[in-house]
């Protein structure tokens, strides 16, 4: 019984984290750094930033929660010393976000096969459009679905958009063929009585 080391309880301050000294004796647990910034950011990454653990001066952090790359060997090579710089960064929460550049390379990739898929898609839909500019849009000729719109209908929708493209971004014309924005805007009931009211 006395060959037994004994040591100060520590228990690892990371949110979700349940490793103390008497249950994980194979870990270290590193002490929170003296410098006041460090030891926020420390307390931000390990979900510990609230008022609660604040005033606590000695917090620490188990081995777990580090990079292999945060130790450097000692001078005797017997063990792992923590790096001035290291920051905890293994984390329940960032396991799911942390991937490799293989990973980062195949969602860019996929993103860039949509962006194109997207193109592709547009393209083919402006050259429909520019086929149907070939029939008049007085014809009353209806696509065959139902749930599509004749062409009367697009042929509507394209005038007005064209009109909207003709209007000045600012300005009261572009509110004129409403008269609830009218009103919205001014309180004037309609355009025309606010144009009488500013001559």
């Amino acid at each position: 019984m006395a060959d037994k080391k004994k040591c100060s309880h520590r228990c690892c301050a990371a949110a979700l984290c349940n490793n103390r000294t008497d249950n994980r004796q194979d870990l270290t647990f590193h002490a929170f750094p003296k410098d006041t910034i460090r030891r926020k950011e420390w307390a931000w990454k390990m979900k510990r930033d609230d008022e609660q653990f604040a005033w606590n001066s000695s917090l620490f952090c188990c081995e777990e929660h580090f990079k292999p790359d945060d130790y450097r060997k000692s001078l005797t090579g017997l063990r792992n010393d923590l790096k001035s710089t290291a920051v905890p960064s293994v984390f329940p929460w960032t396991i799911d976000k942390q991937c490799t550049d293989s990973d980062r390379s195949q969602r860019l990739e996929r993103r860039n096969i949509d962006k194109v898929k997207n193109s592709t898609e547009l393209i083919s839909s402006n050259t429909n459009v520019n086929e149907t500019e070939d029939i008049s849009c007085s014809s009353k000729q209806e696509i065959p679905n139902s749930e599509t719109p004749t062409i009367d209908e697009l042929c509507a929708r394209v005038k007005q958009l064209e009109m909207q493209l003709e209007l000045p971004k600012f300005g009261l014309a572009r509110f004129c063929g409403s008269d609830d924005d009218i009103y919205f805007y001014t309180g004037f009931p309609k355009y025309e009585i606010l144009m009488a009211f500013l001559e």
